[in-house]
Formats: structure tokens, sequence, C-alpha cells
């Protein structure tokens, strides 16, 4: 892993430890089962969906939301407010199996700025549903 700062959390339904930079560059690594690692291993990772806690959280202003897709699917990843309102859709297209990272602005469908605040995030398939809480703070 190259150098630098990495958000580090534990999925706690698998007691997976995942790795995601801090920057734009996308590394991911699951170190489930393992005591070497040379690589992703494609046969360590879970067979079921799964959302991750957005990083950073709170956020100001932009947030990387990941999640892991166990087979293609059809794929809605909607932010909602408080009330349940549907602020933006982040993605409602087909994808293939693997890790999926999505940034989220802090904005609405029209392009504006939302408000500080608690704000959920829903990654939906066919099949399942994960719901996290991200917080806003300007």
């Amino acid at each position: 892993m190259p150098a630098g700062d990495y958000c580090v959390f534990r999925d706690q339904a698998s007691f997976q430890y995942c790795f995601f930079p801090l920057e734009s560059d996308t590394c991911n690594i699951n170190f489930s089962g393992l005591t070497q690692v040379g690589g992703f291993l494609e046969q360590n990772t879970t067979d079921c969906l799964q959302l991750f806690p957005n990083y950073p959280n709170p956020f100001n202003p932009v947030t990387n939301i990941a999640y892991y897709l166990p087979g293609d699917a059809r794929v809605k990843l909607t932010i909602y407010n408080l009330r349940g309102e549907k602020v933006c859709e982040l993605v409602n297209k087909f994808q293939n199996r693997g890790w999926k990272e999505v940034p989220w602005d802090g904005k609405n469908s029209q392009g504006k700025k939302v408000a500080s605040g608690v704000y959920f995030c829903k990654l939906q398939t066919s099949e399942r549903s994960e719901i996290i809480r991200m917080v806003l703070l300007k």
C-alpha cells in the first residue's frame, strides 16, 4: 500500500477491516482470513451486499460512499433527509459485481447545496437494501 493517510473501519457483520485512502485514488484491501496480502483477493470478499460507512463522517464539503456488490445487479444509491424526502440519486444503473465508490458533494438533485444536518444513504438492489447515516457540517 502506498504511503498516505487512510480511513480504517471494521464491517461489523463480517468482521472485515477495510482501508480507504483519504485522497482521490482508490485502494481497497480486504484482510478477512489472510495472513499475507499480495493484492486484492477476490475469493476473500463477502457474498452479500455491503454499504460501508461514508468517509469522512461528519463531512464538509464532500464524502465518499463505498459499497460491495456480490454479483451483477441494478443498483440505486439515493440520499434522503431526516424527513424521508429524496435529496438526490447518485446511482441508478446496472453495475458489475465488486467494490464501488461514489462521492457526494452535499448537493441536491438541482445542484444546490443542502443544509447542515443528518442524511441517510440507501443502497438498493432487487435482492436487498442497506442504509447508513451521514452528517454534513458547515
